[in-house]
């Protein structure tokens, strides 16, 4: 399939199905591929450069979009000075960005004040599309909460939710609210962990999970830690295909005590890389070690 664009992503979206008529069925995310659209629909040749700075880019187009989705209540209800700064806000999901911790703070009071009461825990299940989806109708049994005697609507719940947010970001940004932890199992033994440095962090972190670098967070106590992130980067230049770029989180080796067990993670969380060749008699020539598997005879 070669689709008229000119190129092919994919980000845990829905794909277009190359059969017309014929749904691909599924259960999918849109944000990060709206993103990597905008950035792909220029018109422009990329080198292999410019894919190393979109797989740091951490502009959240989701959020954006979200933002813009309940534009008019933050309108009302947010003070004028910051609300005039969520209004104008691009994207960055930086750790100096206000923005980004209210708007992310705000999904979670929706669904928390949307959804807790009738769902109890399982509330936190709960992907912002479908409050999305919601919140195109101010009416809704959703939205009243059933443990009060008011009924409430879409504009209540939103009105609250907002005012909530703004309290909780006063004089904070994103990197106030999420943070990371690079952890090997064994480090919950504190000796060990200290002795092997087994434990990177906690950090502050950026980036969510709608932008390109990722990071996705379990969400509690009005905090975010972040849980998942690239498992890998690489980028190849067609015209040179056998030489390519290429870090992972940590280091080659699992072995604590091993020298490449962690020598990968600066290079990773800093948006370096390390060059790998796909010929095989380069790659064996630059070889450190050599492991053979010989079959049993």
């Amino acid at each position: 399939y070669n689709p008229p664009r000119g190129w092919l992503a994919t980000a845990n979206n829905k794909h277009q199905s190359p059969l017309e008529g014929v749904d691909i069925p599924g259960n999918y995310f849109a944000n990060r591929i709206m993103r990597i659209s905008d950035l792909l629909g220029q018109d422009k040749k990329f080198s292999a450069a410019d894919f190393k700075v979109m797989q740091q880019d951490r502009i959240d187009a989701s959020l954006i979009h979200f933002r813009d989705i309940v534009k008019e209540a933050l309108q009302k209800n947010l003070e004028k000075t910051f609300g005039d700064e969520v209004l104008a806000w691009k994207g960055d999901t930086g750790l100096d960005s206000r923005p980004a911790a209210f708007l992310n703070l705000l999904q979670q009071e929706l669904k928390t004040r949307i959804f807790k009461d009738e769902l109890g825990k399982i509330y936190k299940k709960v992907r912002i599309i479908w409050v999305e989806q919601l919140l195109a109708s101010n009416s809704g049994a959703w939205y009243d909460d059933v443990t009060t005697e008011k009924v409430e609507s879409r504009d209540d719940i939103l009105a609250a939710a907002i005012v909530a947010a703004e309290n909780k970001t006063q004089n904070k940004t994103w990197g106030d609210f999420q943070s990371f932890t690079m952890a090997h199992p064994l480090s919950v033994v504190p000796l060990l962990s200290g002795w092997l440095d087994l434990k990177k962090g906690p950090m502050p972190w950026p980036g969510t999970e709608g932008t390109i670098n990722v990071s996705f967070s379990l969400f509690a106590d009005d905090a975010f830690n972040a849980v998942v992130g690239p498992s890998w980067r690489f980028v190849v230049d067609f015209s040179k295909p056998l030489e390519g770029e290429m870090v992972i989180p940590a280091g080659n080796s699992g072995n604590p005590m091993g020298e490449h067990f962690m020598d990968f993670y600066e290079m990773w969380k800093n948006g370096e890389y390390w060059p790998v060749s796909l010929d095989k008699q380069t790659t064996y020539g630059r070889a450190a070690q050599v492991l053979k598997l010989q079959p049993a005879k």
